[in-house]
């Protein structure tokens, strides 16, 4: 018997045989979650496609459209930060708002908000326009961060959401990579022609949103207080907000700045940097989608401390290495680890507190997101000038580790099954 047993062991472990077994699963399991999303999941995924898409077109060409009407760096900045302030500034409004309204007509607003600053961008190139349309952009910004979240949890329920959230993050990457490309290509036509490009898609994405409305259905939540209901919840919620936080110091400190690394450590020309950011979108989008298989075998909590904890290591090549193979390896690995992290980040997030409060939850860890990323973005320039791009890379990793100890501390322990989630 013990012969027997000896002799299927070298089939059980060959390496062959667990590399189809782990591909059997891993099919198996996108199979059985794209049933589940249904058709409607399907149609969410297509709309941020066309969304992203859109937007990124209108993105790409929006600094360099300023320069063509001869706009000094000064304005152009301003522009940019008439965008981020005005996100920042209602983001927590949006939350309040999130307590009042269904996410789904906060989604259907930012994608209006979103088509309408295109909108502007097309009609007419005065600075009035131009502003309207960057307050618009911060609008959008802002609901987005309060609904997207929830809508998705709501849509295909507990079960299938770490595939919905990974996949959306996937489809998002992939419409932003072509929405790069058209941009690119058709800014030789004309800008407010590429501009009237993206609005298209933005359009038909608002069509498709519009067709998912929810039935109506009785409620059954709570009547307490936004404030009252929120003394209950806001301790985990500042906990994912912290979290969320340092990866924004992190991520602040010299993710904005890896163009300019590889064109200062290696004198690389723009083309080649462009590649190299085209080869990142595979694998951000090849990484979302192996974020549900993780989630299966390790669960959402477990699977951000891993991806986060696996990414150091490679900041760390980024920081010390002068050789041009391992730091591009290292630049696409850490995005594609990270890309992995922040959608089941978001999953749990809005799991671990009551449905009327999920927008909230989402919104307060953008804004310490937001506000983090801009506050080492003001350092960022300080360091680098003086220190290079080194030092900058460490105290982002540096960052990264202690939100990732902090999340093993709060929530590690514990595992996905959180309150919110068993009482449902």
């Amino acid at each position: 018997m013990s012969s027997c047993r000896e002799s299927a062991n070298p089939i059980v472990h060959d390496p062959s045989f667990i590399i189809f077994n782990t591909l059997k699963d891993f099919l198996k399991l996108y199979r059985d979650n794209s049933r589940k999303i249904g058709k409607r999941g399907w149609i969410f995924l297509l709309l941020m496609l066309l969304s992203s898409l859109g937007g990124a077109t209108a993105h790409l060409l929006f600094n360099l459209y300023l320069r063509e009407l001869c706009w000094p760096d000064s304005l152009i900045g301003l522009a940019q930060f008439t965008a981020m302030g005005t996100g920042a500034a209602l983001t927590l409004p949006s939350a309040y708002i999130s307590f009042r309204i269904r996410p789904f007509y906060m989604l259907v607003g930012s994608l209006v908000a979103a088509g309408l600053g295109i909108l502007l961008l097309v009609l007419s190139p005065s600075s009035v326009a131009i502003f309207l349309s960057a307050t618009l952009t911060g609008v959008s910004s802002a609901l987005s961060s309060a609904s997207l979240s929830p809508f998705m949890l709501r849509l295909v329920g507990h079960g299938p959401a770490p595939f919905l959230f990974s996949a959306q993050w996937s489809v998002a990457t992939l419409g932003g990579f072509l929405g790069n490309i058209a941009g690119g290509l058709l800014s030789e036509v004309g800008y407010r022609w590429a501009f009237a490009f993206g609005l298209s898609f933005q359009v038909v994405a608002i069509l498709l949103a519009v067709s998912l409305r929810p039935p109506r259905v009785t409620e059954t939540r709570k009547r307490a207080t936004f404030l009252s209901g929120l003394r209950d919840a806001y301790k985990s919620m500042v906990k994912l907000g912290i979290t969320q936080g340092f990866i924004g110091l992190g991520a602040g400190l010299f993710v904005p700045f890896i163009n300019l690394y590889f064109k200062d450590r290696f004198d690389l020309p723009a083309g080649t940097i462009g590649l190299f950011y085209g080869v990142q979108s595979v694998f951000l989008f090849f990484s979302g989608l192996l974020a549900p298989y993780v989630v299966s075998r390790l669960g959402k909590v477990r699977t951000v401390i891993l991806t986060q904890a696996l990414s150091l290591p490679f900041n760390a090549a980024l920081a010390f290495s002068w050789n041009l193979a391992i730091s591009s390896v290292s630049f696409w690995i850490r995005g594609g680890l990270m890309n992995m992290a922040q959608p089941m980040m978001s999953n749990y997030a809005v799991e671990s507190v009551r449905p009327e409060f999920r927008g909230t939850a989402t919104a307060l860890m953008s804004l310490f997101w937001m506000g983090c990323f801009s506050l080492s973005n003001l350092a960022a320039g300080f360091l680098m000038e003086r220190w290079g791009f080194s030092l900058p890379i460490l105290l982002g990793a540096g960052f990264y580790l202690v939100s990732t100890l902090l999340i093993w501390v709060w929530f590690g322990r514990r595992g996905d099954e959180s309150p919110a989630v068993r009482a449902l």
